[in-house]
Formats: structure tokens, C-alpha cells, sequence
């Protein structure tokens, strides 16, 4: 008597705690399919080198050749600013995104070598810089870290334009870039706004075009952070 009270028990509370288990396994912290997110933030864009150059005189010989009046070496400093994204989740896992950024750098050139014998000197002056991407993006939801936080990786390609000071020139260029973060979802929810949460992460950009003295290294990599709050809906 006691086993047929006991043994049905045991096989419902056996069922209930493989159901939790399960639902449990389901709690995601990726987007849902076919839902929107929102992403802004702050972003850290690293110092680039662009190269040396130099201005120089034919002289009036056979054969010419150069004669030196003064090098120039620049170099665009480190700077923070916006990071604005806006994806598309296609599966969980699958995600295309595009994003906005903007920052405000310093161009530092320091004029040196001059012919007359004129100390060195460095000018400097600020760069309004704007940055369009797209990228697709895989969630690693093998890799998630409970039900609140997953890794993910995105890789994608952009445009990039850079103005001088008062716009007396812009020049503008492409990228290339590759990266990876973590996602953290704080609070999930079944309206028009699902989830909310914060996303970090990391990138290498390789650029080309824009500002640049070096015609022989055309292409620079430079290292981006960002970190911001995010919406899905």
C-alpha cells in the first residue's frame, strides 16, 4: 500500500524537476527570433600612427633629385565616443546589426628636420570622425554563462569619414573589422520591450583611407572598446 502512495509521488516530483531542468535550460540570454535591439553607448577608440612624410624641392640637376625642407610625422590620438547599434535577430543564434559611432580625436604633426635649421615644432588640431558599419553577428549560446549572459562574436565592414577643423578638408575611407563581447540581460519581459541588459566589447578595426601620410602602409589596425545599455523589442 505504502509503495503504490509512495512510487506515484516519486515519478511526479521526477517529472517536475526534469521540467524545470528543461525550462531552465531553455531561459536564454540571446535575443529572441525575428526581435529587434537597440544598443548605446560609449566607445574607446585607440591612438593610430599615420606615417611620416616630408616636403622636398627638385634639384636642377641630372639626374634630379629631392632635396629635404622639412619631414613631418603624425600621428591621431586616442579618444572616447558614441557607439549607437540597431540588429536584427534572425535565429537565437544569428543576428545582422548596424552601427553608428562618432568621436572627436586630436591630429598631431611634428615638423621637424627643417632646412634652415628651425627647432621642431608640433601642430595640432581635432578631428570630427563618423564611422557606418554592418555587421553579422553569432551568439554563442553553447557558451552562455547561466541564463542572464552570453558571449557572442561579430565581424563586418564600414565607412569612415573624417573632417578637419571648420571642414576645411574631409577625407573619407573603409573598414574592416572582427571582435567579440558579452551580453548580460537583466530583466526579461513578454511586451513591446523584452529584454533589457548591458553589452561589452572589443574589436580591431583596419581601416584604409581617411587621414594617412604613409602611401607604403595603407592600411591601420586600430583597437576599439565599447560598452552600453541595450533594448529588445
Amino acid at each position: 500500500m505504502m509503495l503504490r502512495i509512495v512510487l506515484p509521488g516519486l515519478v511526479a516530483a521526477a517529472c517536475l524537476l526534469w521540467t524545470g531542468l528543461v525550462s531552465a535550460q531553455t531561459v536564454s540570454a540571446s535575443p529572441r527570433r525575428h526581435t529587434f535591439e537597440v544598443t548605446a553607448g560609449v566607445a574607446w577608440f585607440g591612438a593610430v600612427t599615420l606615417g611620416t612624410g616630408s616636403a622636398d624641392l627638385t634639384k636642377n640637376q641630372t639626374p634630379p633629385s629631392p632635396y629635404p625642407i622639412f619631414k613631418t610625422d603624425s600621428s591621431v590620438a586616442s579618444a572616447a565616443g558614441f557607439d549607437g547599434r540597431l540588429a536584427f535577430a534572425l535565429t537565437r543564434q544569428l543576428a545582422i546589426e548596424g552601427g553608428f559611432s562618432y568621436a572627436s580625436p586630436m591630429l598631431d604633426t611634428r615638423v621637424s628636420g627643417d632646412v634652415e635649421g628651425a627647432p621642431a615644432v608640433t601642430a595640432t588640431e581635432r578631428l570630427s570622425q563618423y564611422g557606418v558599419d554592418g555587421s553579422v553577428v553569432a551568439h554563442l549560446t553553447g557558451w552562455q554563462f547561466g541564463p542572464h549572459a552570453v558571449p557572442f562574436v561579430y565581424g563586418g565592414a564600414g565607412y569612415l569619414r573624417q573632417a578637419h577643423e571648420r571642414d576645411i578638408l574631409v577625407t573619407t575611407g573603409h573598414e574592416f573589422h572582427a571582435g567579440g563581447g558579452l551580453k548580460y540581460v537583466f530583466r526579461r519581459g513578454s511586451g513591446l520591450l523584452k529584454d533589457l541588459g548591458v553589452r561589452g566589447d572589443v574589436r580591431v578595426s583596419f581601416r584604409s583611407g581617411g587621414v594617412e601620410l604613409d602611401a607604403n602602409e595603407p592600411t591601420h589596425a586600430i583597437p576599439v572598446a565599447s560598452v552600453g545599455a541595450f533594448v529588445r523589442f
